[in-house]
């Protein structure tokens, strides 16, 4: 009979906790499940509008670049609450970009009751720029040739005014000094060749809106192009000043 009644005992266990969990899975849909609904539903919802107002950010600062640039505008976190009507009746400019790119919009926002606020959003602009790298180590003094630099393409916050646009500023000019592989190259560690030697032959061009006049000399400083050197003219033997515009070549201008 002891037996019995422990038998039945454990028949009357599972089906407690059957019910057991029919409770708690009811609780959860009628009282739990609702309110976390909610509650993605209006964060997806923000997300939404967030990226929207991205969107037209986006075009609004885009339009004071050239079509053919390649721009991404990276923004701060956009502080609107999640319950705020984002209807945005303008934007505008409160800082434009700067050297580094780094700008902030204003944004006029439409609220309950026609009321209006603005939101400050900031923001960095990064534009596709073409980059060269050497391959290998080079040693002050040396001349790059095509051979000696790799190109790719990366945004770059900024205007990027220290780099070489293209491949024709790099190769040809000398290194300022020592670099490694890989050195990005910048403008600030190349320089022209020297185009003359002092004692080398030069033509002296001589000219003004009216004058033009052409005759032989001789360099008496070495330079590069664009160098101011002096030259002497074999035939006069006057020592004049000029610009080095290769080729040999110095022009006086009077």
């Amino acid at each position: 009979m002891k037996s019995s009644r422990t038998h039945g005992a454990k028949r009357k266990g599972p089906r407690t906790r059957n019910k057991r969990h029919i409770f708690l899975n009811v609780f959860f849909f009628c009282f739990l499940l609702p309110p976390l609904c909610a509650m993605l539903f209006a964060s997806s919802a923000f997300a939404l509008d967030r990226s929207v107002i991205e969107a037209r950010l986006t075009r609004f600062v885009k339009q004071i670049y050239n079509e053919d640039d390649d721009v991404r505008i990276k923004f701060n976190q956009i502080t609107i609450s999640q319950n705020e009507k984002t209807k945005i009746s303008n934007i505008s400019f409160l800082e434009m970009p700067d050297a580094n790119g780094a700008g902030i919009c204003s944004l006029e926002l439409e609220q309950n009751g026609g009321r209006t606020r603005n939101v400050h959003v900031p923001f960095r602009v990064f534009t596709k720029r073409k980059i060269f790298t050497m391959r290998h180590p080079g040693r002050r003094g040396d001349v790059i040739r095509k051979a000696d630099i790799t190109a790719k393409e990366i945004y770059l916050s900024g205007r990027n005014n220290e780099y070489p646009a293209t491949v024709e500023d790099v190769a040809g000019r000398v290194l300022k000094r020592d670099i490694a592989a890989n050195t990005v190259v910048t403008k600030q560690i190349l320089e022209e060749q020297i185009a003359l030697q002092r004692g080398d032959p030069v033509n002296i061009v001589v000219e003004n809106k009216r004058l033009f006049v052409q005759t032989r000399g001789k360099a008496m400083d070495k330079g590069r192009i664009g160098d101011m050197v002096r030259v002497k003219n074999v035939v006069s033997g006057r020592e004049l000043v000029g610009k080095v515009t290769g080729g040999n070549t110095v022009v006086v201008q009077f």
